[in-house]
C-alpha cells in the first residue's frame, strides 16, 4: 500500500510481458504512473481494454457507436503500404502541437513518384505524431489542421482539449485514417488526413522502448530507457500563454519567445514558463544535453501545484526564490534516478546548413537565387514526456515533500 492508498502494481518489462492494457482505475495520475504493459516488438493491443479518458470516446465517436474490440492496431508502414482497410487503427503519440504565425501554406509532394507535382495545403496548427507500433526511423507522420484539412481533429471532446490531456505527451487513436497519398516536400514523412476526430485514450500501459535513429532529415521518435537526469540551470520566462494544450513545448524558436502558442483556447493556468537545462545520462552510455519547457513536466513534478496567475517571472529574480527552484528541480531528479531513473520519449531531427563551400545568395549568386543546403552535423534533440521508471517505488509524500512549495516558495525572510 502507497501513500495515496492505492496498491502498488507492478511494472512489465518491455518486450517481455503481455499482460494487457489496465482499466486505468487506481492510477496515481499526478505521476502518470503506468501499470503492466501490453507492447513487445512488434506491438500487440487488446482495444477493449481501452478507455477513454474520463470513460468517454468524445462526441462523434459516441454517436458512431465506435467500439473498440471491433478494431485492429496497424502499424504507419501497413497503413503507408496497405492503404485504409476496414476498421483499423493506429495508436499514436502526440509529439508537437505548432501554430503557424502567418498560417502559411505547407508544401506537400506526391507519393509514387519521386519528381512527383507538388501541392499546397492551407493550415492553422502543425502536429507531429509518432506511431506507437512503429520502429524508430520510420514511425513520424504529420498532420495538419486548418479550415480545409483535419478540421475536426480536436473536437472529440472539447474539455480534454483545453484542460491539459489534450498536449504534446498525449496518446491518441486515429481511426481509419485516410490514404497517404502524400509527404513532406523533401523528405519520406508522411502526412496523413483524418475525418473525425483524435481518440484520446489512458496510456496506462508500458511504451516499447525505440532507440535514437536519424535517417536523412526526416523525425524519429524515440523511448529511452533508465535514464538519469541532471538539471544543470533553470530559467524563467513571462509568456502570453496560459493555456494547456501546446504544454509550453513549442514557444521558443532561435532562443526567442514565440509571439503566440498553439493552445485553441486559454485557462486559468499561469503564464510563467521554466525552461530545464538537461544532462540526460542514457542506458548506453551516451549523454545528451537539451532543454525542455513543458507546464505539465514542471507542475506535476517540481512544484507542489499551480502557480498563482499574479506569479510573474520577477516573482523569481530573488536569489533565495531562484535557489529553491533549482534545488527542488535537482532533489526530484534525485530522488527518481536512485529509484530506476526515468523514461524519456523525444524526437529527433538533422537539420541543414547552408554549405559554405559553395556560392550562395548575395554571396556569388542573385539575392533571389535557390540557397544550396547540406545536412547538419548535429542531431536535434526535442524532449517531449520524462516519466518515472519504475513509479511503484516512488512515495508520493516524500515526493511531495521535496518539491518547489508554490504558496511558501516566494518568502524571502
Amino acid at each position: 500500500m502507497n501513500a495515496d492508498g492505492n496498491e502498488n502494481i507492478p511494472i512489465g518489462e518491455d518486450n517481455e510481458q503481455d499482460a494487457g492494457i489496465n482499466d486505468g482505475r487506481n492510477v496515481r495520475p499526478n505521476l502518470g504512473i503506468q501499470r503492466a504493459g501490453a507492447f513487445r516488438a512488434q506491438v500487440q493491443l487488446e482495444m477493449a481494454n481501452f478507455h477513454a479518458l474520463k470513460g468517454r470516446l468524445g462526441g462523434v465517436e459516441q454517436s458512431n457507436r465506435f467500439d473498440p474490440e471491433r478494431y485492429n492496431v496497424i502499424s504507419l508502414q501497413d497503413h503507408i503500404q496497405n492503404g485504409p482497410q476496414r476498421r483499423t487503427v493506429i495508436v499514436a503519440m502526440v509529439l508537437r502541437i505548432n501554430v503557424d504565425d502567418k498560417k502559411a501554406e505547407a508544401q506537400k509532394k506526391y507519393n509514387g513518384n519521386a519528381r512527383g507535382a507538388s501541392t499546397t495545403v492551407q493550415h492553422s496548427r502543425r502536429v507531429l505524431l509518432m506511431c506507437l507500433n512503429s520502429e524508430a526511423g520510420h514511425n513520424t507522420f504529420m498532420m495538419f489542421q486548418g479550415k480545409s484539412t483535419n478540421s475536426k481533429l480536436f473536437d472529440g471532446d472539447l474539455s480534454l482539449r483545453d484542460n491539459g490531456q489534450m498536449r504534446p505527451g498525449a496518446v491518441v487513436l486515429l481511426v481509419k485514417p485516410s490514404t497517404v497519398e502524400n509527404f513532406l516536400s523533401g523528405s519520406s514523412t508522411p502526412i496523413l488526413e483524418l475525418s473525425r476526430p483524435l481518440v484520446l485514450i489512458d496510456d496506462n500501459f508500458n511504451f516499447p522502448t525505440r532507440p535514437i535513429v536519424a535517417h536523412g532529415i526526416d523525425s524519429s521518435g524515440c523511448i529511452l530507457p533508465n535514464a538519469r537526469i541532471s538539471i544543470q540551470s533553470a530559467d524563467v520566462f513571462d509568456t502570453e500563454c496560459h493555456g494547456r494544450m501546446c504544454d509550453q513545448q513549442s514557444l521558443m524558436k532561435a532562443g526567442c519567445m514565440a509571439p503566440k502558442c498553439a493552445c485553441m483556447q486559454m485557462n486559468q493556468s499561469g503564464k510563467v514558463a521554466i525552461s530545464w537545462d538537461l544532462k540526460i545520462d542514457c542506458e548506453d552510455g551516451s549523454t545528451i544535453q537539451t532543454k525542455f519547457m513543458s507546464k505539465q513536466f514542471t507542475r506535476e513534478f517540481i512544484m507542489t501545484g499551480d502557480l498563482p496567475m499574479n506569479v510573474t517571472a520577477s516573482s523569481f529574480s530573488h536569489n533565495v526564490v531562484d535557489d529553491r527552484l533549482f534545488d527542488a528541480g535537482q532533489d526530484v531528479c534525485d530522488y527518481i534516478n536512485l529509484r530506476g531513473g526515468f523514461k524519456i520519449v523525444l524526437w529527433v531531427k538533422r537539420g541543414v546548413v547552408m554549405d559554405q563551400g559553395v556560392d550562395q545568395p548575395n554571396n556569388g549568386l542573385p539575392y533571389n537565387a535557390v540557397r544550396t543546403t547540406v545536412q547538419s552535423g548535429n542531431l536535434n534533440h526535442h524532449i517531449v514526456r520524462i516519466i518515472p521508471m519504475n513509479p511503484e517505488k516512488i512515495d508520493l509524500e516524500r515526493l511531495q515533500a521535496i518539491k518547489f512549495d508554490v504558496t511558501a516558495g516566494f518568502r524571502v525572510n
